[in-house]
């Protein structure tokens, strides 16, 4: 059974920074969107040996320093690693 989880824009963010397939808008999710949201952080979480809530609180963590940053440095973050989600960064 999965647990509830509760994206924000935080989280949209950096899933949409990690190179993850689909578009990940920071507000108005519907459904379909969490429906997508759920599995993939579940299965990802099951990985890296970690609770999906932690997962989803990295990404939140990722989410927030990508905001404080300027525009620049997150295009370059972005062209440089797109697979975020597949580093152990976001689980530091």
């Amino acid at each position: 059974m999965w647990r509830p989880l509760i994206p924000d824009r935080f989280v949209a963010l950096a899933l949409g920074a990690s190179g993850t397939d689909g578009e990940w808008p920071t507000s108005r999710w519907r459904r379909p969107r969490y429906g997508r949201y759920l599995p993939l952080v579940h299965e990802h979480a099951r990985r890296k040996g970690v609770l999906p809530d932690q997962l989803e609180a990295a990404l939140f963590t990722h989410g927030k320093h990508l905001v404080r940053r300027p525009r620049w440095t997150r295009v370059l973050v972005k062209s440089a690693n797109p697979s975020l989600l597949s580093t152990p960064l976001l689980l530091r």
